[in-house]
């Protein structure tokens, strides 16, 4: 997800609540109950990322230590 105009603050409140509301789906397949788990990185575009692959790869990093930190988790990359 692109959010250009929210800032690194505006995407983890996005991602927050995507995940809040991925959280909320639950689905019933007979007596097995089945729920959605997710976690996110987020990473904010800098000036010092010379490429898109900068971006994907600090994202990518974010997602790693979101699922470092256990489930259904936000983080921010920091430079």
């Amino acid at each position: 997800i692109l959010a250009p105009e929210t800032g690194a603050e505006g995407a983890e409140v996005l991602a927050s609540k995507l995940r809040d509301r991925i959280l909320e789906y639950e689905h019933r397949y007979g007596d097995i109950k089945i729920t959605v788990s997710c976690s996110f990185g987020v990473a904010e575009l800098t000036r010092e990322m010379a490429v898109p692959q900068d971006l994907y790869q600090a994202a990518d990093d974010a997602l790693m230590l979101s699922k470092r930190s256990g489930r259904n988790r936000v983080a921010v990359h920091t430079a």
